[in-house]
């Protein structure tokens, strides 16, 4: 394993972190797709023992983003959306933190302090070394039962029963999306959407509806993951002019951010992939990444956004330091 250039743990929810190295004849494959889903990467690997000591690979640090930059672009999307031109939009930022622990240090603690997560460590030399603490299901598949989960707003645990008409609206907006998607995808059996909950992500809490459809056989998964990423949970509604307003408009590139990651067979039959969210990347000289987002509506205001990112940074602070 010291000679190997791809690294990952990953564990599911309440699940034990195993290892993993690069494998051809494997018939287990590991997504890792990015937010445009331009640069996707699948790599069959095979699990392994942990190994003793692996050179992360660093990523490239990116300009930082001022408070003050951060803020005018969230009033700007607020007005455009007022102004009709969208009815969500997903933006993004980054900020840079340093930590003296390694990242084996760190995997450690996403596992101890995010059991209901899925907690992955996925290290590649072209694309550097991101981790994180999911805790949104993009896809479940298996036997031709497919389950999506929609997720959206946000509010500390002990805030949890005071979200209010805008997050509703907003949650509201990716599950129907997630809907239409499935109802007029051919291949699509059934389809159904569970009452709407509040899920517990760490210290946080989100709006939630479990989305399930059972699904025909031979349906054709990679048409749908192209359909279907990036949700309006990370990007946002209309789908085309959203990714064009954060392509044109948000202040840095996000790249992996809000992409997914996950598993598939090599026929692409079952399938586990997350929404990469809460998770981090590391630059050079014990420098992080965090990368941070929240959905915009017409009734959003943009100082509340911005502290709604600087909760959801927690998640990987309380592991950094």
């Amino acid at each position: 394993m010291l000679e190997a250039n791809i690294f990952l743990a990953y564990r599911g929810p309440n699940e034990s972190l195993r290892y993993y190295e690069e494998d051809s004849s494997s018939n287990a494959i590991f997504h890792f797709v990015d937010f445009n889903s331009k640069q996707p990467l699948k790599v069959a690997m095979r699990e392994t023992a942990k190994p003793d000591a692996f050179q992360f690979h660093q990523g490239v640090a990116q300009s930082p983003i001022a408070k003050e930059q951060q803020i005018k672009l969230l009033a700007q999307t607020i007005e455009a959306l007022k102004k009709g031109f969208g009815e969500k939009v997903v933006i993004s930022r980054f900020r840079v933190e340093q930590s003296s622990k390694s990242i084996w240090e760190i995997l450690r603690d996403l596992d101890h302090q995010y059991p209901d997560a899925c907690v992955y460590c996925f290290s590649h030399p072209k694309l550097g070394t991101w981790f994180g603490a999911s805790p949104e299901n993009l896809m479940r598949l298996s036997e031709g039962f497919l389950q999506i989960d929609s997720l959206a707003g946000t509010r500390t645990w002990e805030e949890r029963g005071t979200f209010t008409e805008k997050e509703e609206h907003e949650q509201g907006l990716v599950t129907e999306e997630i809907l239409g998607l499935l109802q007029e995808q051919e291949g699509v059996l059934s389809v159904r959407a569970q009452n709407r909950s509040i899920k517990k992500a760490g210290t946080l809490a989100h709006l939630y509806t479990l989305i399930e459809a059972r699904l025909d056989d031979g349906f054709p998964l990679t048409e749908l993951l192209y359909k279907l990423h990036p949700t309006p949970a990370v990007g946002g509604r209309p789908k085309e002019w959203a990714q064009q307003w954060i392509s044109e408009k948000e202040l840095y590139n996000r790249r992996y951010y809000s992409g997914y990651f996950g598993w598939s067979n090599d026929s692409e039959a079952t399938a586990q992939f997350w929404v990469n969210l809460r998770c981090a990347e590391l630059l050079a000289k014990s420098n992080f990444a965090l990368y941070l987002g929240g959905g915009i509506t017409s009734k959003s205001v943009a100082i509340d956004e911005w502290d709604e990112t600087e909760a959801k940074a927690q998640t990987i602070l309380k592991v950094l330091d």
